[in-house]
């Protein structure tokens, strides 16, 4: 299980309110919020957080696979949000629901966690490479998240946001 607090999953929720009214002049009852990453980054404990479940009932959270497809909830705020299935795993299934669920998501929020490297690295590498191909206008439409930096320093966590942009644009 996640050891994330309560309060940093509020904080979360109010700074996501934030860029939801920054987002003012949509169609809210037609925004899909497509969460998205490899295995184990956070993606249902993202979702849930972002729809006010701090007890992570709505989509199943847990330290192995557990989204299979992908798993929609309207919430109250009239945005549909998308958790995904890990990405690059060995199940084809999984990566093509990411693929379907980017092709009608408009916005992306591409979980990295701090805890990955080396071999997952490359497995998100080739999902952003995979996004830009399949979405001309991904730029528009995708937000990087960096998850698990709870108890890494601000200079620490700043590190990490940063090298990892800086490998997605080599």
């Amino acid at each position: 299980m996640s050891s994330i607090t309560i309060e940093a999953l509020k904080s979360a929720k109010q700074d996501w309110e934030h860029t939801v009214t920054l987002l003012q002049g949509i169609n809210p009852h037609s925004f899909y919020v497509v969460i998205s990453g490899i295995q184990n980054s956070g993606k249902s404990t993202l979702g849930n957080a972002l729809i006010g479940d701090y007890h992570n009932r709505t989509f199943k959270v847990g330290d192995y696979r557990l989204t299979a497809r992908n798993e929609e909830k309207l919430a109250s705020d009239g945005i549909t949000y998308v958790d995904t299935p890990g990405y690059g795993t060995t199940r084809e299934k999984d990566t093509q629901n990411c693929r379907d669920a980017w092709r009608k998501a408009n916005l992306i929020l591409f979980l990295h966690s701090s805890l990955q490297g080396g071999a997952d690295l490359k497995v998100e590498m080739d999902m952003l490479k995979e996004l830009a191909r399949t979405l001309p206008d991904l730029e528009r439409r995708l937000l990087i998240v960096c998850t698990k930096i709870s108890g890494m320093s601000r200079h620490d966590s700043t590190f990490v946001a940063r090298s990892f942009v800086r490998k997605a644009n080599e």
